[in-house]
């Protein structure tokens, strides 16, 4: 698989749905597929899960001398590391720009028993999801570069398991309805939240996560 498609897979809709549909096509003709151009843990996290076979790039190494190789495989990285997945069914990631808000989040929601990660940026949220298996995503709707109903449509397409949920103050109807109806959001929560009903939402968040996940198990045992 040429190193175009793998080079913004974690980020990009397309290469991540073209990466996802070779290796299935693949496995499907009993071949295995070998990655090109790894050059990030969060690509390589992103690859295993899509149950790619093999990776090359500089991720494990740079170009070397006969020399620099024998040294080199001695301490060669372990693959482990980035192929162990991350995460678990009770895994939460808390997306916002703003520190002390997401410090507050983290507090009320500590005694809840979630595994939180936080982002400060879109790019930091998708990178953490390429290499961690997330059950709910949590995310402010006014961010720069990329708002969070931008982020979530990505998030729906590459990760379509994960449950989102917009949490901000800034009440875009318009662009807040559009993502409801193409279901891209689970649920809008606003700012200044009510903790009760901060943590009611991410409870049904995650119940609707396990109740998909027990859906998936029953088709597949049909």
């Amino acid at each position: 698989m040429d190193q175009s498609f793998v080079r913004n897979v974690v980020s990009e809709i397309e290469d991540a749905s073209i990466v996802r549909a070779v290796i299935g096509m693949a496995h499907q003709l009993k071949l295995d597929v070998v990655a090109e151009g790894v050059e990030t843990e969060q690509q390589a996290a992103f690859l295993r899960r899509c149950q790619c076979d093999h990776v090359q790039g500089y991720l494990l190494g740079v170009p070397m001398a006969a020399a620099q190789f024998a040294e080199w495989i001695d301490r060669r990285p372990r693959m482990g590391a980035y192929w162990e997945p991350q995460g678990s069914s009770r895994s939460l990631l808390l997306v916002d720009d703003e520190e002390n808000i997401r410090q507050a989040l983290k507090r009320a929601l500590r005694q809840e028993g979630y595994e939180i990660y936080t982002a400060a940026s879109a790019q930091e949220g998708l990178a953490i999801l390429a290499r961690t298996q997330v059950a709910v995503v949590v995310v402010d709707q006014r961010m720069p570069a990329m708002s969070g109903t931008e982020f979530l449509g990505k998030v729906r397409t590459i990760y379509p398991d994960t449950i989102r949920i917009v949490l901000s103050g800034y009440t875009d109807l318009a662009t807040v309805s559009a993502a409801v109806n193409e279901g891209s959001i689970f649920k809008f929560l606003t700012k200044p939240w009510d903790e009760a009903q901060l943590k009611e939402g991410i409870r049904l968040g995650f119940r609707e996560f396990d109740r998909q996940r027990a859906e998936r198990t029953r088709s597949a045992a049909a």
